[in-house]
């Protein structure tokens, strides 16, 4: 009996914000119409934001949810992958983290169901946001875990800094990951096929180790990831009624640094938003949800009730 192909599996990483969901809806955008593909998208948080923004695509997407996948949904990860496997038998499956993951759980995870399935880990692509590159310290070691971890490193929102700050960026990120192939990207604008094999390799020799050595990274920067320890939390808001689109332009423009990310669907009065918001960057688009209002926020050492009621504010 001849030995089945190994699906490739590819992993997206990259703190929060960096840009992560607007390549995965580059590859599915630049899908083949003959190719079955399975998607897995981890929320850290309860809602659903990123799989309606995923919505639309002919690709099976299954979300993971309120928490990390390398932490809390490791188990939960595990199952799903498999059953994915099992029941869709895909030609390829791509994997986004939540932006507080640390790669290592994870690409461990894909070995161990690599052992019961033809699972094979093809390429991982870490997408690093170049306006939040410069204070990278502050963010623990699962932050540079992500870029080490990287075969294909992206230099995203590149547009939103100085020319002359884009050599040092690739300077700095070549000394964490001196193997990975480094591009500076705007809105994550590169073709799928380098995602897929940034190195042009193919997938990895049978035998060798998928698992990149990440033996030297937790030194960098203290001791191992746990978000929870770490001071990360997620909360949520959710409305029937309308939000006042002046209130919440307040509501953003106040919010501390400790904010990194808001993201969600919005009901207002000029009709439903799309709202992405990244270190003090909101960012608006039209958007056809017809649902409530449900915003998800991460930040570090926050107090959730002070947000939930300022945006409770905003109703009406």
């Amino acid at each position: 009996m001849s030995i089945p192909e190994p699906t490739p599996l590819h992993l997206i990483c990259g703190f929060l914000g960096a840009g992560k969901t607007t390549l995965l809806r580059r590859i599915l955008a630049q899908q083949p119409a003959d190719e079955s593909l399975a998607v897995l998208v981890n929320e850290f948080g309860k809602l659903g934001i990123d799989g309606e923004l995923l919505s639309g695509f002919s690709s099976q997407v299954r979300e993971l949810r309120a928490g990390c996948i390398c932490c809390e949904l490791r188990v939960d990860f595990l199952r799903t992958l498999a059953e994915v496997l099992t029941n869709f038998q895909p030609q390829r499956v791509v994997v986004e983290t939540t932006g507080v993951a640390d790669p290592r759980d994870l690409i461990t995870a894909v070995q161990e169901v690599g052992r019961e399935h033809p699972l094979a880990l093809a390429s991982v692509v870490t997408v690093v946001d170049a306006e939040m590159f410069p204070v990278r310290r502050m963010f623990g070691p699962f932050y540079l875990n992500q870029i080490k971890a990287g075969d294909l490193v992206l230099l995203n929102k590149t547009d939103l800094i100085e020319p002359e700050a884009v050599e040092p960026a690739f300077a700095a990120l070549s000394q964490i990951n001196p193997g990975a192939r480094l591009l500076p990207v705007v809105h994550c604008a590169v073709e799928r096929e380098l995602i897929l094999d940034p190195q042009g390799r193919g997938l990895r020799p049978a035998g060798q180790e998928a698992v990149p050595d990440l033996s030297q990274i937790a030194s960098l920067a203290g001791p191992d990831h746990r978000p929870g320890e770490d001071g990360f939390v997620s909360f949520f808001f959710e409305s029937e009624s309308p939000l006042r689109r002046q209130c919440l332009d307040e509501f953003l423009a106040g919010l501390p640094w400790e904010m990194f990310r808001v993201k969600g669907f919005v009901r207002t009065e000029a009709g439903p938003l799309a709202l992405n918001y990244t270190y003090r960057r909101p960012s608006w688009e039209p958007t056809a949800f017809s649902g409530p209002s449900r915003l998800a926020c991460v930040g570090w050492r926050l107090e959730p009730a002070e947000f939930l009621g300022r945006l409770a504010a905003c109703r009406g």
